[in-house]
């Protein structure tokens, strides 16, 4: 077998050269503000912490690097952060780009200015089939259209590398948002998409972001800007903030750092920050932006209590450590919306209160010592009675888990465990939990604790009782004192009888029970109890030490003992009842000493390490993640500070009534949710260990689905815009936000339309509609947005402020504010002589022109010098040549080491053919070559480079010198002496530079000689200098020509800028000394205005003060005149009730004796209704009998078809049983037939597989014989293959022993060869063996037959033979490589030496054009200071001319540039003047004029007056103008045509704008009108009166406002009133006039309504009269008259068991309350079940109804030997009009049982109000 060989090469992989760098930029909203800001002043970003670590440490040192924090905190008035200028949103892409498929995307938003795309690849690397990788790129392109367009454009090409990245590479591009919105930007591939594994270039569109350039300053939030190194985290970190929070009032003399108080308060407050609840409790309520006043209004605050509560909140007391902590601090971050009484009543239920109001302010008690403000004994409760009941067992707990803050735990929830174990021990174990609000101290959770355990066993009981008006003083909090004589066992309470100096008689006392030294409680004269010491008792009198001073009978007493002492109790609550009278008050047990226990009984221990063995750690970093899987709907990950072993984390979902839907456990830091129902959750998670301890648990929102729409929209009005705020019923989460939709005035009742045709306005949590009329009702539609989708639209309506002032206060500030009104209140200006200023301005002219001749000739000196230092620089470039000529020789040297490299190869060649075995070795030593030939490239570049530099940096320097001249000859304006001393640096900085270019070059010497050293034998990199040094030439000859050419610009432009600054400062001079004339002027006429202005003040000032005293006495008058009104009113008013009541008296009689004859009329009646019915009665029993005949015979009809159905049926049955047993005969024949068929099938089967047995086994004999032979002849193959590879192994042996004669000193390469070799032979070996074991492999796959198994083992011998010939023709390549190389060698060495001699031809000619360049810029710095000298000969002779010119004006007036154009013309037809004048002043594209233009024409019929005044200004095509036209015109026929008008017109570049006025007057000498017309957006009228500026009435956004008006006669087509409208005679008190308020209130003395009225309540004192109404809820009145009913019911009653007959009578009499004489009908129905005694006889019930007279009898019959029947007896009378309705019902039956019955009946009057008896 033979071998080839070759060498082995390691591809060649490239690094990642592409990175991008992201950052996060996070806002976050901190608080409402102001705030005090970070707790740590001197390292402040030890204060914010990411992911719970802190930036720095407490001394600033950087713990996380790339982190940059800014914020403000919430002032009014505060700046925008930096770097915050605009809102972004947003948009997740992810898609892959192909060429074949742009991906598209839709930004709606109109707001939107500006998008940032993050566009990247997912990798970019190129690979060849060796594995060597490439630098490759990929190009983009982002096209946008406007979505009503079709075409696209073009913005933006994107080429991202050339470059390799082995992972993800993004890049973020900004675009310009186009003026039409909504629109689409598209990303299209322009290169191919790639189908090979060896190129990696997909392209990705990962996001977009929609950007809304605003600089917010978020006023009254606290807010802080996070830059985040997107490096330091894969994720958005959580951040977290240590502050101080809101800035409150707190009294002045309050130091809030050492909490004490200083000197006596008066009741002053300052702005300062503080934890004490008291002062926060006050802020919430006073705030008027956020806290209970926003909604209230003023809210009084009891300031005293809140002070006296500070202090108890100050007071120092034991923190559990051994230390001093306040006893309550109040340190909460509140970020859920609650109402403010439970937000208060968290607060004060933290320092152990209540909020309450006392009728007058709002005040605080808390549950502290304090005296007793009364004594309650029987004697003074309702009844004398106490009620005593005591805590409910579950609710005395001795054991409390209290949740609280702990900054020691990152600011998480901790649990802090008190007990009292006595009480565990006597009542079983009762615990319960305690959420510490605010709380930030484990003393202080302790002491919360302890508080409720406290309450629970020295508070037990609680009292009930009620009190006279004595308690109206009492208010929640207040502490009394009982003495329950009852409960007491004796008489120790009762009332004082009579006192007589220090003996006191009360009404009963049990004196046996009372000591001396015992106490008395008595009522002293400031209301409250005090006690006094007895001395003695006799009988009910007793003696006290000493008189009390104050004492009355009748007062309470109670008298405490050492048996029996009055109870301190707590009101809990006081409620009024039975008519105010009686107060029920609720009293809870009190314990002055339960404050003492709870404050001295908390001592704490230090934790240790080992802590964490009994502690389950909290739940930390908890986040719900979308997956976006098909199975997986979120996922829930979270963190432990601590790790504890055997942790199970328990895991709750709540739905949004709390209760738990969903509940798992598991032992991992996450978990995957699936199948939970579309909706808004709460996930709670919590650990619990071993023990079944468990930890507090940790809540998120969690939210499947798209979220819910906003339970509400607040709209909140403002001048001429709204806000609205959507209220949601979950918190929201951060990727939820709202959309805004407008739709005008338009309402959309279609919610699927409002996309559509409402317009998208943006997305956020707020948003200000502006743009709106008053008065006007606009809409908007809001949804919620996540992840998920959106919601629901939720409609709100609303119009904007309609309060007169607020809009007036609006407009008026805006007008003060603009520099129009300012102007028109400004005093006029002062136009007089002006000679003075021009004298001044003359002088100064004379004296600046002095100064710019001396500048002048500076300038000629430092002209001089810089033709000095060109000089220089032609000598610099000599030197420049001298080196390019050395540079020359060193490439000849380079040459000759060429050709001694070329000639090496060639001898490399002879020993390569020599050795044409060792080929590999030798090519594993050219590719060493080739890696030392690079880094021996690398220093040839290096070192070329240098030099390039070196000559660049010469070339440059002397550039900066020359720039540096001339630039320099601009700041010689102050003098000589500063101009050489600029000059005499500037040489020493060109003897530096000098010294410095020699040590270059020096330094270029050295490298060349290392160079030189290098080069033998590196041939391959000489190409790749020579095209550098090519290129660096190119570059620095243009370099030399750009700085040529720029040194002539700036010196033209120094000697421009030269004569701008002289003209500049010239101007600036006159124009400062006019404003500061101006300005003296201006301010002597201020002050002259001010004093006349403050006397009138005080003329005023008098005059309001008559005019109020005035105001008084009129007042009075009125209000006497109002009182005699008032009175003959009253007098009045009684009169006209007692003639009322005559009149109701005489009404009351006349209508008794109408009811008198209604009753007789309607006794009439009735007896004729009798009779109708005993007829009606007849009638019906005889159509009951024919009924009963037609009913017999369809009975027996019936009956003889159901008899022929019967048959039918029985006859379908017997023929259907027929064909079922049909059915079962064939059907057991078939299933014999398939029985028989299946055995022999089965028979059949088993033959066939016998005989494959005996088939398989014969095969099986003959593939193992097979098999051995195979395996022989493989075993033999395998001890030729090991016998051949020694002899190989020892051919290379010899091989390698002669190479390594042959190239001894390449130690390293013949290694390598070895290697090389033994890695090939090892491959060939292995080759074989892989072969031998396939065909081992592949025998025992042949089991199944032997043919297959002959037919591998045949492929296998052409593929031994296939791999022979690939040998060979792999040897034939090694030789074809050999004789290539051979050529490609000559190649090279021709190559290179074309490339040296055109190497030399260009440098010749590089060093020809730099000479021609050095002669150029010689020529060119010649003629620069030619024309430099001729320019400033120029201007001498310029200045010197202008001076003489103004000298010679100085003697004569000084004029503006004016030019005035006059003529006049006279004919026998006419005579005319003209007058044209100009004022005008320009600079460039910026001009400015006035211009005034007159006529004056007059003929024999007319004549006509004319001016224009026009002030106009322009500047870059942006025209403003201020015309004035006065017109007057009149002729012999009376024809008047007069018009004054101002207009003021911009024009910006073809955009116009026009405001004026015109006043005109047109008439033909019979008829005249006149006109005023203002063009204008704003129409307001002010008016000043003593210092105030006010406006009656203004015009703005279409509409007028008029703050008061009198208007004689008006129509107004509709109306919208914002308060009130009134007659001007409307007075409540006298009852005239009418008015209506905008809440719809009216007040009216007659009203007539045509129409109909709609109300949906009301009240009438007198009589409605209306011919028609509808009620469609509840009506209540006393009296119903009209198309009303009445019911009443005959009770149901049963008829006695008889044979025989009987009667019975039964009735119902209805009054009716009202005089109404209309009639009324009277419905009786009852129901009757008839039942028989003896069935062979008929039973009969003869029923008689008489409704006042009118009878009717109905026969109820059953027929003898028949069922019982039931029936119904109905009678209707109408025209009915007695006052009196009896019903009476007669029953007169036979053969009954009392099965038979008469069932309820009904009993309807309609058109009736009444009363049944």
């Amino acid at each position: 077998m033979s071998s080839g060989g070759g060498k082995a090469k390691t591809p060649t992989l490239l690094n990642d050269n592409l990175f991008h760098k992201q950052f996060y930029r996070v806002l976050d909203i901190l608080s409402e503000g102001p705030i005090f800001g970070v707790v740590n002043q001197n390292a402040p970003l030890n204060n914010v912490m990411l992911n719970d670590t802190p930036i720095t440490d407490a001394n600033g040192n950087t713990s996380i690097p790339g982190i940059s924090v800014a914020w403000r905190n919430g002032t009014a008035d505060q700046s925008p952060i930096n770097g915050f200028n605009a809102i972004e949103s947003t948009v997740i892409v992810n898609t892959k780009v192909t060429h074949d498929t742009p991906i598209i995307r839709t930004v709606s938003d109109p707001n939107v200015t500006r998008v940032r795309l993050n566009l990247g690849v997912d990798a970019l690397v190129q690979s060849d089939e060796k594995g060597n990788q490439y630098n490759t790129s990929v190009m983009l392109m982002v096209d946008v259209k406007p979505s009503s367009s079709s075409t696209w454009s073009l913005i933006k090409d994107i080429q991202i590398g050339p470059g390799k990245q082995s992972g993800e590479y993004l890049e973020a591009h900004i675009i310009k948002a186009p003026d039409e919105k909504p629109f689409d930007i598209r990303v299209r591939r322009i290169t191919a998409d790639s189908h090979s594994d060896l190129l990696r270039n997909d392209t990705r569109w990962s996001s977009y972001s929609e950007i809304i350039d605003d600089n917010l300053s978020y006023p009254h939030t606290a807010v802080a800007g996070a830059v985040i190194d997107h490096d330091q985290y894969t994720d958005t970190p959580t951040r977290t903030y240590h502050l101080r929070g809101l800035i409150v009032d707190v009294p002045d003399n309050y130091n809030t750092e050492t909490r004490t108080y200083s000197g006596l308060w008066l009741g002053g407050f300052k702005k300062a920050y503080t934890n004490n609840p008291a002062w926060i409790f006050r802020y919430l309520v006073k705030n008027e932006r956020f806290g209970l006043a926003k909604h209230a209004g003023y809210i009084d605050v009891d300031d005293g209590a809140l002070y006296v509560l500070s202090q108890y909140c100050d007071q120092l007391v034991d923190d559990g450590y051994g230390g001093l902590e306040p006893r309550m601090t109040l340190n909460a971050y509140i970020t859920e919306q609650m109402s403010a009484r439970d937000l208060l009543d968290n607060i004060a239920g933290m320092f152990r209160g209540i909020a309450l109001w006392d009728g007058q302010r709002l005040t605080v008690m808390i549950d502290a010592p304090q005296d007793p403000i009364a004594t309650i004994t029987n004697a003074n409760v309702v009844d004398g009675a106490f009620t005593r009941s005591s805590l409910p067992l579950a609710e005395c707990y001795n054991a409390v888990i209290v949740s609280w803050t702990d900054p020691e735990n990152g600011w998480e929830q901790s649990k802090e465990y008190v007990a009292d174990d006595e009480l565990i021990a006597r009542d079983g174990y009762n615990e319960t939990t305690l959420e510490a609000f605010g709380c930030t101290s484990r003393g202080q959770a302790y002491r919360a604790g302890k508080w409720l355990i406290e309450t629970a066993k020295r508070e037990p009981s609680k009292f009930t009782f009620k009190m006279a008006r004595d308690a109206i003083h009492f208010t929640p909090g207040d502490i009394i004192e009982i003495l329950d004589n009852n409960r007491a066992g004796a008489r120790l309470g009762g009332r004082i009888v009579a006192n007589n100096g220090r003996v006191i008689t009360v009404d009963k006392v049990d004196s046996e029970y009372i000591a001396p030294g015992d106490t008395i409680s008595l009522l002293d004269s400031d209301g409250k109890f005090k006690k006094h010491q007895i001395t003695g008792v006799s009988g009910n009198k007793i003696t006290l030490a000493s008189a009390p001073a104050w004492i009355r009978n009748g007062t309470v007493f109670a008298v405490s003992t050492n048996a029996a002492k009055p109870v301190l109790c707590r009101i809990v609550s006081v409620a009024e009842t039975e008519n105010n009278s009686v107060y029920t008050i609720e009293a809870a047990q009190h314990d002055p000493h339960k404050q003492a226990v709870v404050d001295e009984g908390a001592i704490f221990e230090v934790n240790n390490d080992t802590l964490n063995h009994f502690r389950v750690p909290n739940i930390e970093n908890l986040k719900v993640l979308n997956i976006g899987s098909e199975t997986v709907q979120c996922r829930a990950t979270w963190e432990t500070l601590t790790t504890t072993h055997r942790l199970t984390f328990e895991i709750r979902v709540y739905n949004s009534e709390g209760a738990v839907v969903k509940s798992y456990e598991t032992t991992n830091y996450s978990y995957d949710f699936y199948g939970i129902d579309a909706g808004t959750y709460s996930l709670g998670i919590r650990g619990r260990n071993d023990t079944g301890m468990k930890g507090a648990e940790s809540i998120i929102d969690l939210v499947i689905g798209a979220p819910a729409a906003p339970v509400g929209v607040n709209w909140v009005p403002g001048v001429f815009q709204a806000t609205v705020y959507p209220i949601s019923k979950t918190t929201l989460t951060t990727d939820t936000s709202y959309e805004f939709y407008f739709s005008g005035e338009t309402q959309i009742t279609d919610p699927a339309s409002v996309t559509t045709k409402a317009q998208y306005t943006g997305r956020g949590h707020q948003w200000t509609f502006g743009g709106m009329n008053t008065g006007h009702t606009y809409y908007v539609y809001v949804r919620t947005r996540n992840a998920f989708g959106v919601s629901d639209f939720v409609e709100a309506s609303g119009k904007p402020t309609e309060n007169f002032d607020e809009i007036s206060d609006y407009v008026m500030k805006d007008v003060m504010e603009s520099e129009q009104f300012k102007e028109m209140i400004g005093d006029i200006k002062d136009l007089g002589d002006r000679t003075d200023v021009i004298e001044n301005a003359t002088n100064e002219l004379k004296t600046a022109t002095d100064n710019l001749k001396t500048a002048t000739d500076n300038l000629t000196n430092v002209t001089d010098d810089l033709r000095t230092e060109t000089d220089n620089l032609t000598n610099i470039t000599e030197d420049l040549r001298t080196d390019t000529d050395n540079l020359i020789t060193e490439t000849g040297t380079i040459k000759a080491d060429t050709d001694t490299l070329k000639k090496e190869t060639e001898d490399l060649y002879k020993k390569v053919k020599e050795n044409a075995d060792d080929i590999g070795q030798h090519e594993s030593r050219i590719d060493s070559l080739e890696v030392s030939s690079e880094k021996v490239g690398s220093e040839l570049a290096q070192a070329k480079a240098s030099l390039q530099n070196a000559s660049l940096a010469l070339i440059n320097n002397s550039l900066a010198q020359t720039n540096t001249r001339v630039t320099l000859t601009a700041q010689y304006k102050k003098g000589r002496t500063e101009t050489k001393a600029e000059i005499d640096r500037i040489d020493n900085v060109i003897a530096e530079e000098k010294k410095a270019t020699a040590e270059s070059l020096e330094t270029i010497t050295a490298e060349m000689n290392t160079m030189d050293s290098n080069l033998k034998g590196q041939i391959s990199n000489v190409q790749r200098a020579v095209a550098d040094e090519a290129s660096a030439r190119a570059e620095a000859i243009n370099g030399v020509n750009a700085s040529i050419s720029n040194l002539d610009k700036k010196t033209d432009a120094s000697v421009n800028r030269l004569d701008q600054a002289i003209a500049d400062e010239t101007s600036a001079r006159t124009q400062a000394v006019s404003d500061v004339n101006a300005s003296i002027s201006a301010l002597d006429k201020k002050t002259d205005a001010s004093v006349k202005r403050l006397d009138q003040a005080i003329a005023d000032e008098t005059s309001a003060r008559s005019e109020a005293i005035s105001g008084v006495n009129a007042s009075v008058s009125a209000l006497d005149k109002k009182t005699d009104s008032s009175i003959s009113r009253l007098d009045k008013a009684i009169a006209d009730e007692t003639s009322a009541r005559t009149e109701a008296i005489n009404g009351v009689k006349a209508s008794i004796s109408t009811l008198d004859g209604k009753v007789t009329s309607n006794v009439n009646r009735l007896d004729k209704a009798i009779a109708d019915e005993t007829k009606a009665r007849t009638d019906a029993i005889s159509n009951v009998n024919a009924s009963i005949s037609t009913l017999e015979s369809n009975t027996e009809s019936e009956v003889s078809r159901l008899d022929q159905a019967i048959a039918d049926e029985a006859s379908a049955r017997a023929q259907a049983i027929s064909g079922v047993n049909a059915s079962i005969e064939s059907l057991e024949s078939k299933t014999d037939a398939s029985v028989s068929r299946l055995d022999k099938a089965i028979a059949d089967e088993t033959q066939a597989r016998s005989d494959a047995i005996t088939e398989v086994k014969a095969d099986l004999t003959t593939l193992e014989s097979n098999t051995n032979a195979s395996v022989k002849r493989l075993d033999r193959a395998i001890a030729d293959e090991s016998s051949a590879r020694a002899q190989a192994i020892s051919g290379l042996s010899a091989n390698l022993g002669t190479v390594e004669n042959n190239v001894g000193k390449n130690s390293d390469e013949i290694n390598q060869a070895k290697a090389s070799l033994q890695n090939a032979s090892i491959a060939l070996i292995n080759n074989s063996i892989a072969q031998t074991n396939t065909r081992v492999t592949l025998t025992a796959q042949y089991k199944k037959g032997l043919r297959e198994t002959n037919a591998q083992i045949d492929r296998i011998d052409n593929v031994i033979a296939e791999e022979k010939k690939a040998t060979a023709e792999a040897i034939s390549g090694v030789n074809a490589s050999i004789t290539n190389l051979d050529g490609k060698t000559e190649a090279s060495v021709n190559r290179l030496d074309q490339a040296i001699a055109d190497e030399t031809s260009a440098r010749g000619q590089a060093i020809s054009e730099v000479s021609a360049s050095v002669s150029t810029l010689d020529n060119k710095v010649t003629s620069n200071v030619t024309r430099m000298d001729k320019a400033i000969a120029d201007e001498t002779k310029a200045r010197a001319d202008a001076i003489s010119g103004l000298s010679a004006s100085l003697t004569s007036t000084i004029n503006s540039k004016v030019s005035e154009v006059s003529t006049a013309l006279s004919t026998h037809e006419e005579s005319s003047a003209e007058k044209f004048s100009q004022i005008s002043a320009s600079f460039e594209s910026v001009n400015s004029s006035i211009t005034e233009w007159s006529q004056a024409m007059a003929t024999a019929d007319e004549a006509l007056s004319s001016k224009i005044d026009q002030l106009t200004v322009t500047v870059n095509g942006n025209k403003t103008a201020i015309e004035t036209t006065s017109k007057a015109l009149t002729d012999f026929k009376g024809n008047v045509d007069a018009s004054y008008s101002i207009k003021l017109a911009t024009d910006n570049n073809g955009m116009k704008y026009a405001t004026g006025m015109s006043l005109g007057l047109t008439g033909d000498g019979t008829n005249f009108q006149s006109q005023c017309i203002f063009l204008v957006d704003r129409f307001v009228l002010m008016t000043e009166a003593n210092g105030t500026y006010i406006t009656p009435f203004y015009v703005t956004n279409g509409a007028m406002y008029v703050n008061e008006a009198f208007i004689k006669d008006g129509t107004i087509n509709s109306a919208k009133i914002a308060d009130r409208i009134q007659s001007v005679n409307y007075s409540w008190e006298n009852g005239t006039g009418w008015a209506i308020d905008k809440d719809g209130n009216a007040v009216f003395n007659q009203v007539t309504v045509r129409g109909t009225v709609y109300a949906y309540a009301g009240v009438f004192n007198g009589t409605v009269y209306a011919t028609g109404g509808k009620f469609t809820g509840a009506v209540e009145a006393t009296s119903f008259v009209g198309d009303v009913a009445s019911m009443s019911v005959i009770n149901e009653d049963v008829f006695p068991s008889m044979r025989g007959n009987g009667s019975r009578r039964v009735s119902k009499t209805y009054l009716d309350s009202s005089s109404s004489s209309l009639s009324k009908t009277v419905y009786v129905m009852i129901p009757y079940d008839l039942s028989y005694y003896t069935y062979s006889e008929s039973s009969r019930i003869n029923v008689t109804i008489n409704i006042s007279g009118h009878k009717k009898t109905i026969n109820i019959e059953r027929p003898a030997s028949t069922p019982a029947m039931s029936t119904v007896a109905v009678h209707c009378v109408s025209g009915l009009t007695y006052p009196t309705i009896t019903v009476e019902v007669t029953e007169d039956f036979t053969n009954t049982s009392n099965a038979a019955k008469r069932k309820p009946g009904l009993i309807l009057i309609t058109r009736s109000s009444g009363t049944w008896i």
